[in-house]
């Protein structure tokens, strides 16, 4: 049976809270994943956001969500984090560093150099 895009989504938002957070750890299907990224239920969205299928476009929408959490568990996933990986000089670690340590931000504090 082939389903369009409104029945899909309409049948995905009929399950109830503990199958969708089921659905999001564990699936790969990157549409049921885009839809979940937009649940009204911030804890579905995390667990969208620790899925590590989940595709860089829908990580990058979860990394602006209202909530904390769904954006801290965005920048632990492995699709994430090899976004950013960037090769800098021992100055420009430092420098970097003592940037970092002096900041008000608290996001930017969460901030770790390797």
């Amino acid at each position: 049976m082939t389903y369009t895009k409104e029945q899909f989504e309409e049948l995905i938002s009929l399950l109830n809270f503990d199958q969708r957070k089921q659905l999001a750890q564990t699936t790969k299907d990157p549409v049921i994943l885009n839809k979940l990224s937009r649940d009204k239920n911030p804890y579905i969205r995390c667990r969208v956001a620790q899925n590590p299928n989940t595709k860089l476009e829908i990580l990058e929408y979860l990394s602006r969500d209202e909530d904390f959490y769904v954006r801290k568990y965005v920048t632990e996933n492995p699709n994430y984090k090899n976004k950013f990986t960037v090769e800098l000089s021992s100055a420009q670690h430092e420098a970097l560093k003592k940037l970092i340590e002096s900041s008000q931000d608290p996001e930017l504090r969460n901030v770790t150099l390797k």
